[in-house]
C-alpha cells in the first residue's frame, strides 16, 4: 500500500487488482434510508425454485419466521441464520464494494467456537440470499414486517 496527502493507493494480486481511497466527499455516502424497507425490496427478484429450496433447506423460512435479504440489503442489526449449524448470528459491520466485481463483506461475532467454521466474515456477491429473523427485521425497523408468502408470490 502506498499513501501520499490523504490518497492511499492498495495493489491486490487477486481479482480485486487495484483500489484507490481518497477521503470521502459530501455526495459519497448513501442517503439514510427513511422508511424502512419493503419485503420485495429485502428479498429481490427470487424465482419459486430458489424459494422452494430455501424453505427446505431452512425451516424458519418455511415457517415464515426468516426471509431470504439480499447481501446489498443486510444491515448492522439483522439476525443471520448460519446454514453450518443453523443458529442465527447478529450483524456487525457491511462493507459494500461496487466496482468491476461488486461484493459485500458481512461481519458477525461467533457466539461459540464451533461457529468459526464458518469465520467471523464472509464475502458475498450483491444477490446472493442470507436468511435473517423476521423478529430482527421488526427489531431493527421498529415495525412490522410482511411475512414472505411462499405460494403465489
Amino acid at each position: 500500500m502506498s499513501e501520499s496527502r490523504g490518497h492511499a493507493r492498495i495493489v491486490y494480486r487477486d481479482e480485486r487488482g487495484t483500489v484507490d481511497l481518497r477521503p470521502a466527499d459530501a455526495g459519497d455516502t448513501p442517503a439514510v434510508q427513511e422508511q424502512r424497507p419493503t419485503v420485495q425490496e429485502l428479498t429481490g427478484p427470487v424465482d419459486d425454485a430458489h424459494l422452494a429450496y430455501l424453505a427446505e433447506t431452512y425451516a424458519a423460512v418455511a415457517e415464515g419466521t426468516a426471509i431470504p435479504v439480499r447481501a446489498d440489503m443486510i444491515r448492522p442489526g439483522m439476525d443471520v441464520i448460519a446454514a453450518v449449524r443453523l443458529e442465527d448470528r447478529t450483524v456487525g459491520t457491511v462493507t459494500a464494494f461496487n466496482g468491476s466485481a461488486p461484493w459485500v463483506r458481512v461481519t458477525w461475532e461467533s457466539r461459540s467456537h464451533a461457529d468459526s467454521v464458518m469465520g467471523d466474515a464472509r464475502v458475498f456477491e450483491p444477490d446472493h440470499h442470507l436468511i435473517v429473523t423476521v423478529g430482527s427485521l421488526e427489531r431493527l425497523y421498529s415495525a412490522s414486517v410482511a411475512r414472505l408468502e411462499l405460494a403465489g408470490r
